[in-house]
């Protein structure tokens, strides 16, 4: 995957669940764990995975926890086309590097 969304305003990572059907490889089922949505306050169906692991430059990430959902057209076409929302569970393990200038990220695990 090449296009990834970073939001430091969000506790959770949260990935497209037709990109979890598509790979399967790469998640785990932990359990069903419906949430609320953010902006109409209506209930969704959400499950909770271990995304088993997540390469970002040169580091691996292994066992992190990610929410899924069926993204609405205006989240997909907002994210356009990434599958997967970093969040703060996953942010706050690493080192981030921007290079704005260049269009280039990198990340350490700490």
């Amino acid at each position: 995957m090449k296009n990834t969304i970073l939001d430091t305003g969000a506790t959770a990572s949260i990935v497209d669940l037709s990109y979890v059907k598509e790979n399967p490889e790469l998640f785990t089922l932990l359990k069903r764990d419906d949430g609320t949505d953010g902006h109409s306050g209506e209930s969704i169906e959400s499950y909770r995975y271990q995304l088993n692991e997540l390469t970002i430059g040169n580091t691996v990430l292994k066992s992190l926890s990610i929410i899924s959902f069926e993204f609405p057209v205006n989240m997909k076409e907002g994210f356009e086309g990434s599958p997967i929302m970093i969040g703060n569970n996953i942010i706050q393990l690493a080192l981030w590097k921007f290079d704005l200038n260049n269009m280039l990220w990198d990340m350490q695990e700490y």
